[in-house]
């Protein structure tokens, strides 16, 4: 990897690492999803700081150019930040039907109490 190219890759980290903190500070993101991408951008900096380990990761893939595999490396890690991020999504939705469902059962309950009259309610 030329200097150039880490130059500007670690500009794109720095920046990176500001929007985060932004995104934290404005509570735009929780702790726990930024903690995810913040060891996301740990990655990117030990692949700038040791670019032999970016070699390193080229040979075992069989990648001749590293920039190639600079960008296998990003597409890998943001592969698996979509998977945990579905999985969460996925949850989330779970918990969401099953809310939904606990409040339509209260106010069918809550419904009937109001209907019956007066002398059944207890």
């Amino acid at each position: 990897m030329t200097e150039k190219l880490r130059f500007f890759v670690s500009i794109g980290i720095v920046l990176y690492f500001m929007l985060l903190g932004m995104l934290i500070r404005k509570r735009s993101i929780s702790l726990r999803y930024a903690l995810l991408w913040g060891v996301l951008g740990i990655v990117f900096i030990l692949l700038d700081v040791f670019p032999n380990l970016l070699y390193t990761i080229c040979s075992i893939l069989g990648v001749q150019t590293p920039v190639f595999g600079l960008y296998a490396v990003f597409i890998l890690l943001i592969f698996v930040v979509l998977i945990v991020l579905t999985g969460i999504i996925s949850r989330q939705a779970e918990k969401i039907r099953t809310l939904a469902q606990t409040a339509a059962l209260l106010e069918k309950r809550m419904r009937e109490l109001e209907a019956a009259p007066e002398s059944q309610q207890p």
